[in-house]
């Protein structure tokens, strides 16, 4: 089939696929163990029914995992998986000219800063 120019070939959009693992995960937390294992068996495997197993399976290791610390690294990689670690913050302090003290580099190393500067920036650098 051929579309005339501008003529969308989804004219509905693209087609909506739902809560994300970690939205169905949240969601169940506060669910039963039985709505919890029935939403698992689901027709075919999707969103929900992967999120159950992880809800299952978290609830398994908090029951039977305490001194464990094998499974509970094995959840929190899992978990890490689907819903991503904490972000962490990072300080960058930019350093100026005048904290950088290139007399200290011999000339061999000078060169070689040179190099990379120069390819770093795109610039091809002026030898002393």
């Amino acid at each position: 089939m051929c579309w005339k120019p501008g003529q969308s070939g989804r004219p509905a959009g693209r087609p909506q696929i739902g809560l994300s693992i970690l939205e169905w995960a949240n969601e169940m937390a506060g669910w039963s163990e039985e709505e919890t294992e029935a939403a698992r068996h689901a027709d075919q495997p999707n969103n929900k029914a992967i999120a159950a197993n992880i809800i299952l399976l978290a609830r398994s290791v908090e029951k039977n995992a305490s001194g464990n610390p094998v499974a509970v690294q094995s959840i929190k990689d899992l978990l890490d998986r689907f819903a991503g670690k904490p972000m962490q913050q990072v300080q960058v302090t930019q350093l100026t000219h005048e904290q950088i003290d290139l007399t200290r580099l011999d000339p061999t190393e000078l060169a070689t800063f040179r190099d990379l500067l120069g390819k770093a920036t795109g610039h091809s650098l002026p030898t002393a």
